[in-house]
């Protein structure tokens, strides 16, 4: 199985575009709030662990492709 390539900045740019078209304002919105919830649950349970550690390289590529810092 090939090694999975990071996302380049036209790449991410493109597949939010496809998203945003896809989905309703109302649902990006949530979609982006679950993530972001997700997100800060599992820091506060795991006691906020490097990142690198705490979640996969495809739930990264979804944080940084919605923009969840």
């Amino acid at each position: 199985m090939p090694a999975v390539m990071p996302f380049t900045m036209p790449d991410l740019l493109e597949k939010v575009l496809m998203i945003e078209e896809a989905l309703t304002d109302k649902q990006l919105t949530a979609l982006r709030d679950m993530l972001a919830h997700y997100k800060e649950f599992q820091e506060e349970l795991y006691d906020y662990p490097e990142p690198d550690t705490l979640f996969t390289q495809t739930q990264t590529e979804l944080f940084k492709i919605f923009d969840i810092s």
